[in-house]
């Protein structure tokens, strides 16, 4: 849940973040949002392009942990070439972790229970628009950048805590 709030709500600060900090305008908004969709292709490429393997769980949480350092270093930056791997970067992220959460959950309930795990997931997707409210009052109060850098490192910390949790992901 904290992943779908705090992490797909980076889009409702790109307008900001074009044109308070790299000053970019509407066509440099645009060209990051394409960026964006780019990555998150490659992203779903990638991870089809593995196949089965056993590690999914590992990788889900590798993928939390990358989305958090491509927001934070997002936030920081005033680049625009580099604000534009970021974003596809966060856009790989992203695709990746929607695509490993729905192979992932239906596998880890009973199967009687597979249409309330995945009725609680979409549960889940309906609070997107909090992060998107938060992060846009978070940015009016401290500015896109400590919003953007702080969605960022909560999302750190949840990959983070997930390692320190689960046994079963420490486990080569």
């Amino acid at each position: 849940m904290i992943v779908e709030i705090l992490g797909f709500a980076y889009h409702a600060l790109l307008p900001s973040f074009s044109r308070d900090v790299l000053d970019v305008g509407e066509i440099g908004l645009g060209t990051l949002s394409l960026a964006g969709g780019l990555g998150s292709v490659a992203g779903a490429a990638v991870l089809s392009s593995l196949g089965d393997f056993r590690r999914k769980d590992m990788l889900l949480t590798g993928v939390c942990l990358t989305f958090g350092a491509c927001m934070v270093v997002f936030a920081a930056t005033e680049v625009f070439w580099a604000a534009l791997l970021l974003v596809a970067g966060i856009g790989a992220a992203a695709a990746t972790f929607d695509a490993l959460q729905w192979t992932l959950l239906p596998g880890q309930v009973p199967e009687a229970m597979r249409g309330q795990a995945l009725s609680a997931w979409v549960f889940a997707i309906g609070f997107g628009w909090v992060g998107h409210l938060g992060l846009g009052a978070l940015a009016e109060a401290f500015g896109v950048q400590s919003a953007l850098g702080g969605a960022g490192v909560l999302l750190l910390l949840t990959g983070g805590a997930i390692l320190v949790t689960s046994p079963s992901i420490r486990r080569l």
